[in-house]
């Protein structure tokens, strides 16, 4: 039979008093079989060895008691004791995750997500998707300035299959107008009733109708409008019901 036994400090002046709660059951605190230090509840405690907290209603975390706390569970269920491991990255300083006020399921980077709320992705230099680090990416990047937080909506129509959009090897700006190479005129606007010509991969240029009685004529170069060939005036034959002049 093992012995216990109460030794006391001969470096110290104080006593250590065991008294026990007011209670009219037996109870039995077993004490390791390993030489350590005895946690107790009022001081902060380094716990040097995995320990596992298990209550029937979970582990609460508290600053006091009457304020909001963390609760740590394990799920009911599950035959193998397998664990959620929290680990920090290497850190230069502390830092402080917020959770929401909310029932929910916290996002991880690994694993394919599902937002099903509105949700608003806030970095300085935009939000990047990429398949793999070192490949092409888009970035979603809001405009720096307004003061009304306005923003823009890209939604698709109704659709029967996947759709894939490709975006050219350019710069482009829907502002400034769609550019040639890029399947759009290079302007903004086309000037009403002017014919649109072609010029190569800069903007599309215009000639205006001008004059009354103008017709669309090559300089053989480009096309311009001008006066008919010979004036305004056509000249013609008339002829009468029996075939004369």
């Amino acid at each position: 039979m093992s012995n216990f036994k109460v030794k006391g400090n001969a470096s110290g002046t104080g006593t250590v008093t065991l008294q026990s709660g007011d209670t009219n059951t037996n109870y039995t605190i077993t004490l390791p079989n390993t030489d350590d230090t005895v946690a107790v509840l009022g001081t902060a405690q380094t716990f040097t060895a995995p320990q596992t907290f298990r209550a029937t209603n979970a582990v609460r975390s508290e600053a006091a008691s009457t304020q909001d706390a963390v609760v740590i569970a394990g799920r009911a269920g599950g035959t193998n004791s397998y664990a959620v491991t929290m680990t920090p990255a290497t850190l230069s300083s502390s830092t402080t995750l917020t959770l929401p006020n909310v029932n929910d399921t916290v996002a991880v980077l690994g694993t394919a997500q599902t937002f099903t709320a509105a949700n608003t992705f806030r970095t300085a230099s935009g939000t990047r998707f990429e398949e793999a680090s070192g490949q092409d990416a888009i970035v979603l990047d809001g405009g720096n300035g307004g003061s009304s937080s306005y923003a823009v909506t890209f939604t698709p129509t109704t659709l029967s299959a996947n759709r894939t959009v490709t975006l050219p090897n350019a710069d482009i700006s829907f502002v400034t107008g769609l550019n040639v190479a890029q399947g759009g005129t290079g302007t903004t606007s086309l000037t009403a009733n002017n014919v649109v010509i072609g010029n190569g991969t800069s903007a599309v240029q215009f000639v205006a109708p001008s004059t009354n009685g103008n017709v669309l004529t090559s300089n053989g170069t480009t096309w311009t409008s001008l006066p008919a060939a010979g004036g305004t005036s056509m000249p013609f034959t008339a002829f009468g019901s029996n075939g004369g002049f």
